[in-house]
């Protein structure tokens, strides 16, 4: 089994609160971190291969949290575009296994 979802442990989930494009209501009805959902997949009888997070992309989902939480005039969206990008990157450069934007868990049931 493969699953990746949005983490609630991600640093722009963090940043953005409830302006964080992850939440999604009502296309996510529950938000997980990596460990809670690693612990879920457990009881159900899998084993899990990898538990990680990651940030590809994640530039875009800053971007739309950002704009969903201030003004947007087009020196606004450069800015906000400028700084996703910069968001993203230090998201992959502090990413320590569980605040990376989306969950991705590898398991196998035998």
């Amino acid at each position: 089994m493969i699953i990746t979802t949005p983490n609630a442990n991600s640093l722009s989930h963090q940043r953005y609160g409830v302006y964080w494009r992850g939440l999604e209501p009502p296309r996510h009805i529950q938000i997980f971190t990596p460990n809670s959902l690693s612990s879920i997949i457990v009881r159900a009888g899998f084993s899990n291969k990898i538990v990680d997070t990651l940030s590809t992309g994640s530039a875009g989902i800053y971007k739309v949290s950002a704009l969903a939480s201030r003004k947007k005039t087009f020196i606004m969206r450069l800015l906000l575009t400028i700084e996703s990008i910069f968001l993203e990157l230090l998201e992959q450069y502090r990413n320590n296994g569980d605040n990376g934007q989306d969950i991705l868990i590898i398991a196998t049931k035998e």
